[in-house]
């Protein structure tokens, strides 16, 4: 398209040093949540000599610019939007991300100008981008500026609700998923992505009853899959943060021989963990996210190779054990933690002929390791 046909959108951004992300001289492209055409204009190297334009991406992105220009060669640019402040005045300026310029295509019956840029990784905000005409010679020039369908990906997956940011002051009433209780019927407890931009999900689960758990998580790019507990901590000032504590953490390597036309190529079956009753807290996180890895995956309870002690009971018996003094705490006798006997009369005790009686049963293991009870004679 000629020049000639594009109108003078008014966007040098003459004011962009105090009006910043203010201003009202560039072209917003808003939203943009998919790939193609993005921007067209027309530029001129003694008069509208750059053109800038806005967009936003609400989640992370790969993107690869396609830049294509008639009559003239022009410069493309892609910006982040920088700011600093001194004596209270805050001014602003533009930081190139890169920058690339259009070049006659060798192709003999074809006149126009092209430039790929190299793949960008950018995280959700606001971007800007110009074209400017650079020749001279030609003066005029007329652009259009697309985003590759083919080398780029708008991770429109992602979900930072569950990255627990706020982990540190909050713990667990920070941002983190709740699958809630595991017990011998679960299943598939959840699935979700991981990858740039949200490289990390999180997710509380509860056990009601100590148990030895495994886990099977597949996914379709590598990954990493971590159990953790979490840890409070309160210094002399009486703050209280936290922190997590890894349990046990799986790589999840891509399966030996897979046909590549498996959509979920990587998978792993996790050792067998002991975890007594309590809160317990998963994370799974992309190994690729920071070159645009992409990773869907599954997470599920591997029933068939864990135990639930469901027969251990910490109420009534366990007895607390004062570590510090290394005495059995009897200030605790009155609050039913120790299990009371029927008495046992003399008579009954030295009568050799008298029947056996069932005097205490119960359960011991793992989660509820010792039981003590009280008998009056």
């Amino acid at each position: 398209m000629p020049y000639d046909d594009y109108e003078d959108y008014g966007n040098n951004v003459t004011d962009l040093k105090f009006n910043g992300p203010y201003s009202e001289e560039y072209e917003d492209l808003e939203t943009v949540d998919d790939t193609g055409s993005l921007f067209s204009g027309g530029v001129q190297y003694t008069d509208n000599r750059i053109d800038y334009a806005k967009f936003t991406l609400e989640t992370a992105a790969r993107i690869c610019f396609s830049v294509c220009s008639s009559e003239a060669s022009v410069k493309f640019a892609v910006y982040r939007l920088t700011s600093s402040e001194k004596k209270g005045v805050v001014t602003y300026s533009l930081k190139t991300l890169q920058s690339v310029s259009t070049k006659k295509s060798k192709d003999e019956d074809d006149d126009d100008f092209y430039a790929t840029t190299k793949k960008l990784m950018l995280s959700a905000g606001d971007y800007y981008i110009s074209v400017q005409a650079v020749s001279k010679k030609s003066d005029e020039a007329s652009y259009d500026v697309e985003i590759d369908d083919d080398k780029s990906v708008i991770f429109n997956e992602g979900d930072n609700s569950d990255d627990w940011t706020d982990l540190k002051v909050k713990g667990a009433d920070g941002e983190v998923g709740d699958i809630g209780k595991i017990d011998e019927e679960s299943a598939i407890l959840y699935d979700d992505w991981v990858g740039y931009g949200d490289a990390v999900d999180y997710r509380k689960f509860t056990l009601d009853n100590a148990a030895r758990a495994s886990f099977y998580v597949d996914a379709t790019d590598k990954a990493k899959f971590t159990i953790y507990k979490l840890v409070t901590k309160t210094d002399k000032k009486g703050v209280v943060t936290y922190s997590l504590k890894s349990l046990q953490s799986s790589s999840i390597p891509k399966i030996k021989g897979v046909d590549e036309d498996e959509e979920y190529k990587y998978e792993v079956t996790t050792k067998k963990l002991l975890l007594e009753a309590g809160d317990y807290y998963i994370g799974v996180e992309s190994k690729n996210a920071k070159s645009g890895g992409s990773a869907y995956y599954d997470v599920f309870f591997n029933g068939a190779e864990s135990t639930f002690f469901v027969d251990g009971d910490n109420g009534w018996n366990n007895w607390l054990y004062d570590k510090k003094a290394k005495t059995l705490n009897v200030d605790y006798m009155d609050q039913f933690v120790v299990t009371e006997l029927n008495s046992l009369t003399t008579d009954v005790m030295m009568d050799n002929s008298a029947p056996s009686i069932d005097y205490w049963n119960n359960y011991v293991g793992y989660g509820d390791a010792t039981d003590f009870a009280r008998h009056q004679m």
